[in-house]
């Protein structure tokens, strides 16, 4: 069965806000509970307050200038549908830009009409 979702839009969405730097933008992408594990996270986060701080730091540690998808594979599971991507992100800060390559995760679970994030997990591409 189709869900209709278009998660390349949902995950382009994500990638505009968070290259701005529009923290609320990226948070309205979010179920309330969402479970959370970003790159930087030294644990899973679960609470709207908690992700809302992670994005917070990490844009204060760094400024995104751009983030994009290079690769999107999408598995319709009814009223929840997987995302597997790899990203690029650009950073700028003290040093100098950045480029941070990601393996993405993500759940997304249709709400009350809305398809949300219900489970994120991004980490670094490995080296090599």
């Amino acid at each position: 069965m189709s869900s209709g979702i278009d998660a390349r839009a949902i995950m382009d969405r994500w990638c505009q806000a968070f290259g701005a730097a529009d923290v609320d933008g990226v948070l309205g992408l979010y179920a309330p509970n969402a479970a959370f594990l970003g790159t930087s996270s030294p644990r899973v986060v679960c609470t709207p307050d908690q992700v809302q701080a992670y994005f917070l730091r990490a844009m204060r540690e760094r400024t995104p200038k751009c983030a994009q998808v290079l690769e999107l594979h999408q598995q319709d599971l009814g009223e929840v549908a997987v995302i597997t991507a790899i990203d690029r992100i650009e950073w700028s800060d003290t040093a100098g830009p950045t480029v941070s390559m990601g393996r993405v995760t993500a759940v997304l679970q249709c709400i009350a009409g809305s398809w949300l994030i219900v489970h994120f997990h991004r980490s670094e591409v490995p080296a090599g």
